[in-house]
């Protein structure tokens, strides 16, 4: 346990990680104490039955209730409820909202996934929702004033708390800047962005002043900001850093588990952040005791409790969607992944996967276009081994976006690449699964993409991150013209800030959902049936990645052919110096020059000596062969050649005869030698022709 001094308050932040079940708490009755909790949650994103979920936060809230009194625990959220499963998506949001007034949310702040049904819906389903709606920097834009009450307050006995919402400005790239803007492009909303926080900072500010002057003993902050380092410099612990007045700030939005950090806010004082991770993967407890002055923090991690009418509740929408949700579509006999199965690390948002190349494919082959794009923060679940039913489709793509086509230059899908690979090998959302191209991200170019202050691509102020792009089997042309098939999300409304598509041709548009692209490709295209196409997690090399390690292999790889070039070349010449000598000289020169690229292998190469006498005596035996054939002929109009890895005939007739298409020379010539043209093995003495 750590103490805090802050603002004349003990602080204690014990940060418990509890594992709780039935009436666990042993505290004194709220009468004595005047103790009050604060239970919150975030970014459930539809696990409404995933761990404790909401039937146990119901009635985790009822014994808490029980232990402090029902005016003094209130239940909070900070975003992102209503979007990321079935349930959400099929109702668009109203069932996540009816089971959220059936637990009794007291306080609720906007997540930029409440959106993304639009803003008509949106305000829609914050009417429906019957708990207080706050967020400090969302602005109505014809009138200058928040949408939304800016704080809240609750009282207990004598002591006042107030609430502060706040919305990351990031929902304007994540979600549709077009969603907030009127036909002609105006903007009608704002979340108070600029590229050096001050807009939401100063909101903040007001509403935390307004708070305190209306009697506030204690300021907490709830808001959907997160810590990750793409959210800069709207992170919780910016907003922190740059305001004063905050005890406690409940954040969300970056699904981090924080059980209880520090951070100093603008005049120096010590404010707590906490949040849950997400999808019910823990529940948060803060308690506020004003007669001791301290504020203690929990993140409850089990509880076993279930509040049975909540989960009949529950059962009652499961019940209507059941059959639909799990009616088998289709079925796969490979892993379809978004991340690495070894692991668990995300790669769908850094690097080609499966998963990535079957959603691609799915636009291009249904609206027949050049090439498919698919933004990989769009796909957000794998599928196993074995059948696939529409809630596997629905989860790999819950958001409906409407599936269409545009006409854009070579120029502008270069830019949406660049935009895609700004990050990596970090993640971004918006990194581009393709189909119908390749291309390559060199990462030890910096990144020069320039965005504005919403995160919309403005240009590259540099060199290309994103280079050798094939369109088939042609380079991209900057000029001509290409049809690209992919969602209305990236296409039309410009998500993850794809603004270079605003100038685009439609050609079709709201042809159907995301989710049903993914089902009629597998069912009509692929025979219902996904394959060894698709083998491959890691794709079939359409992205190709350069780091760092890359090029220092690449140098070694061109140290080694040019080392082994000259060998080459010093065998050859001394080979030609002794063509008159006998048999048993060619003989010891072959040995001589054996021994000496053997020895050099040892040193670079590997350590078994097995190997290399296999290697010797292979070629001792080989050059014997020769001898014994006249070798002084045969030396004097061939060479011999040791196949590499990664040697084929083509390729050596291409490289030493001037034309691939003479590979079946090649193989006449060595017929007692090689068994299959298509298949040469390593360390295999071939006789090659000298052309002069």
């Amino acid at each position: 346990m750590e103490i805090f001094m802050k603002r004349n308050l003990v602080l204690m932040a014990t940060m418990l990680m509890s594992a709780l079940t039935g009436n666990v708490y042993a505290v004194e009755s709220a009468e004595t104490t005047g103790e009050i909790v604060i239970i919150h949650t975030n970014d459930i994103h539809c696990a409404i039955e995933e761990n404790m979920g909401y039937a146990g936060l119901a009635a985790y809230k009822t014994e808490m209730e029980g232990i402090y009194g029902v005016d003094n625990v209130i239940l909070v959220d900070a975003g992102d409820a209503v979007q990321g499963g079935p349930i959400g998506i099929l109702s668009t949001g109203e069932y996540i909202i009816d089971i959220m007034n059936e637990v009794g949310y007291d306080i609720f702040v906007p997540g930029n996934h409440e959106y993304d049904y639009e803003m008509p819906r949106f305000i829609e389903l914050m009417d429906m929702l019957e708990s207080e709606v706050i967020t400090s920097n969302f602005i109505d834009m014809s009138t200058n004033e928040p949408m939304f009450d800016t704080y809240t307050l609750t009282k207990h006995n004598d002591t006042t708390i107030a609430y502060v919402g706040v919305t990351t400005p990031d929902t304007l790239s994540t979600t549709s800047p077009t969603y907030f803007q009127d036909e002609d492009g105006n903007i009608m909303y704002s979340f108070c962005e600029d590229f050096t926080g001050e807009g939401v900072y100063n909101a903040v500010q007001d509403a935390i002043d307004a708070a305190v002057s209306a009697g506030a003993d204690y300021v907490i902050g709830i808001g959907h900001l997160g810590v990750s380092d793409v959210s800069s410099p709207w992170r919780s612990t910016d907003v922190i850093a740059n305001t004063s007045g905050f005890d406690v700030f409940l954040d969300g939005h970056s699904h981090t588990v924080i059980e209880g950090e520090i951070v100093e806010d603008k005049d120096g004082n010590e404010v707590l952040l906490a949040q849950t991770g997400a999808k019910f993967e823990s529940i948060g407890k803060l308690v506020i005791n004003p007669d001791l002055g301290t504020i203690t923090s929990e993140l409850i991690m089990e509880y076993d409790g279930t509040d049975d009418d909540v989960q009949a509740y529950i059962d009652s929408i499961n019940q209507e969607f059941e059959v639909l949700l799990n009616e088998v579509v289709a079925k796969t006999d490979v892993v379809l992944a978004t991340a690495d199965p070894q692991t668990g690390n995300r790669t769908i948002r850094n690097q080609e996967t499966n998963l990535g190349n079957l959603a691609a494919d799915g636009y291009r082959a249904l609206l027949g276009t050049d090439i498919g794009l698919v933004n990989g923060g769009g796909i957000r679940a794998d599928i196993s081994i074995g059948d696939i039913s529409n809630n596997d489709i629905i989860n790999v793509h819950p958001f409906g976006n409407n599936a269409m086509s545009v006409l854009v230059s070579g120029q502008v899908i270069l830019d949406a690449l660049e935009m895609g690979a700004r990050s990596t090998p970090g993640e971004n959302g918006g990194f581009l699964q393709v189909s119908g191209l390749t291309y390559t991200i060199d990462t030890t170019v910096e990144n020069s993409v320039v965005v504005d202050e919403s995160g919309a691509f403005v240009s590259v102020d540099g060199e290309y991150r994103v280079k050798d792009v094939m369109i088939g089997e042609e380079p991209l042309d900057l000029e001509k013209e290409y049809s690209v098939a992919s969602h209305d999300y990236m296409l039309v409304y410009f998500g993850d800030g794809m603004a270079m598509f605003k100038d685009a041709t439609i050609l079709r548009e709201k042809v159907m959902a995301d989710n049903e692209v993914l089902i009629n490709y597998i069912v009509n295209d692929l025979g219902g049936i996904v394959g060894d196409e698709y083998s491959d997690i890691n794709g079939e090399g359409r992205i190709t990645i350069i780091s760092d390690e890359d090029l220092e292999e690449e140098l070694d790889e061109e140290l080694d052919e040019e080392l082994d070039e000259e060998l080459d070349e010093e065998l050859d010449e001394e080979l030609d110096t002794e063509l008159d000598e006998n048999n048993d000289s060619i003989l010891q020169l072959l040995a001589t020059e054996i021994v000496t690229e053997a020895e050099l292998v040892v040193e670079t190469e590997t350590n078994d000596e097995d190997l290399i006498n296999n290697l010797i005596n292979e070629l001792f035996a080989t050059a014997e062969e020769l001898i014994s054939a006249d070798a002084s002929e045969q030396i004097q109009d061939y060479f011999f050649y040791i196949i590499e890895d990664g040697d084929s005939l083509c390729w050596l007739a291409q490289k030493y005869l001037g034309n691939g298409n003479l590979f079946l020379e090649l193989y006449e010539l060595n017929k007692d030698i090689i068994e299959d043209y298509n298949k040469v093995k390593i360390g295999t003495t071939i006789r090659i022709p000298i052309i002069d």
